[in-house]
């Protein structure tokens, strides 16, 4: 949900820019949009969320796996604060603001440094790809794509997070850095 939140929000679109930050760091890019969806993808949800908005969902009743790190995973499940399940209506409401991310590709002005994990389950990679190439081709320098064929979801709880860490270390003293 954060990228659908921080492209949307960061957007030049209107020329508007409330948050000062010199540069964006995007990872678990959720930005489906239901122009990308089938319609029974669509419809379902509509209905379901609106039916029975209470239903909860887990990564597990999925059978999604956001992460290697299984000792993290199992300390998330037991963190009180930690969302676990996740209602239908704000899977609904998530759906809408994504709705609105792909056009704001195309509007953002800020350096952005975009991850993904080739066994992320919950990001698929066409929306990925659709995401990067409504980014502004017109000065590709401002964003940087690095693909981690071992990384998950969580890329920064990942057991190989360190490799992340140090990509954001390099980008952020240099956006010229030539990350692997």
């Amino acid at each position: 949900m954060g990228t659908a939140i921080i492209l949307t929000s960061m957007s030049a679109k209107e020329n508007i820019n409330f948050v000062q930050i010199d540069s964006i760091i995007l990872s678990a890019l959720a930005v489906w949009d239901r122009r990308n969806m089938s319609v029974w993808q669509s419809k379902a949800m509509d209905v379901i969320s609106n039916i029975f908005p209470m239903i909860k969902i887990t990564p597990e009743s999925l059978n999604i796996s956001p992460s290697d790190n299984l000792n993290m995973l199992e300390s998330l499940r037991d963190a009180a604060l930690y969302i676990n399940e996740t209602r239908l209506d704000s899977i609904y409401g998530h759906t809408n603001l994504m709705d609105q991310t792909l056009e704001a590709s195309n509007y953002q002005r800020k350096p952005l440094l975009v991850f993904y994990g080739a066994k992320d389950d919950l990001a698929p990679k066409f929306y990925t790809c659709k995401m990067l190439s409504k980014l502004p081709q017109k000065n590709p320098k401002r964003w940087r794509f690095v693909f981690y064929p071992n990384g998950y979801s969580l890329l920064f709880r990942d057991l190989d997070r360190s490799v992340v860490i140090r990509n954001i270390k390099a980008w952020s003293i240099s956006k010229e850095t030539i990350i692997p």
